[in-house]
């Protein structure tokens, strides 16, 4: 991987770091996510949206650090290069991918800006852990993606420097022919010849965790379990909610 020296910044919180996200209905579930995100040290956040009401959703989010722009939902690779292409007008430093039903710890933050700023080009996360509600039980099961295929770790909250993506026009998920599955997969082939350092598992206890709220008169609501996993004595997380109540 390399040393952690020669730093860009005197101070890491100085790293510009900009969420691109693209959302399609789910509207409180992202409603919910965006304004987590604002909570934290982010440069930017390019909201790509491809119906009315899902803009209309977010009217009442108040912020600067939202740039939010209409494109056509399929194909979806077209959707989320015009999200990557709409960053690189803002200079940021990284790009961090976020799905409209991800979520990060301010920790991820601060330990990612630490790795950016002495040059890791990027970043991911190997650990995934789902936890399902149902009934007044809550089930764990974890899944390590260490072994995965191309090597590039799970896709919420990974993290491409300026870099890496100059050497490709910033052109993340323009490919020769559109896609609309397999985004991550592909899109790291593509890139990963150009990365010098890269970083994974940046915690020793950071997991992504799928949160799953099936329809059921007894399921808890999502701040309910937002609650419960940050008052967890024993994870640390960057998680992931899918509310199968929210279509």
């Amino acid at each position: 991987m390399g040393t952690l020296e020669n730093k860009k910044y005197n101070n890491d919180s100085d790293v510009k770091l900009i969420i691109c996200t693209c959302i399609y209905k789910r509207k409180e579930l992202t409603k919910f996510c965006i304004n987590e995100w604002l909570n934290h040290d982010i440069y930017k956040i390019i909201i790509i949206y491809s119906e009315d009401d899902d803009f209309d959703n977010l009217k009442d989010i108040v912020s600067d650090k939202l740039i939010i722009l209409k494109y056509n939902n399929l194909p979806l690779s077209n959707k989320w290069n015009y999200s990557v292409k709409t960053a690189q007008n803002y200079n940021p430093d990284a790009i961090m991918i976020m799905g409209s039903d991800d979520i990060f710890t301010e920790e991820y933050i601060i330990k990612a800006k630490y790795y950016l700023n002495r040059r890791i080009e990027y970043i991911s996360n190997n650990i995934w852990i789902n936890i399902i509600y149902f009934r007044d039980k809550i089930l764990l099961f974890s899944s390590y993606y260490i072994n995965r295929q191309n090597k590039d770790g799970i896709g919420t909250t990974r993290i491409y420097s300026s870099n890496i993506l100059n050497k490709i026009n910033w052109d993340l998920y323009k490919f020769d022919n559109p896609i609309n599955s397999g985004l991550d997969g592909t899109s790291y082939y593509k890139i990963k010849k150009y990365i010098n350092k890269s970083r994974f598992d940046i915690t020793d206890n950071f997991n992504t965790i799928t949160l799953k709220i099936p329809t059921d008169s007894t399921a808890i609501t999502i701040k309910e379990v937002y609650h419960f996993i940050n008052n967890s004595t024993n994870v640390k997380i960057n998680y992931r909610i899918i509310d199968y109540n929210d279509k």
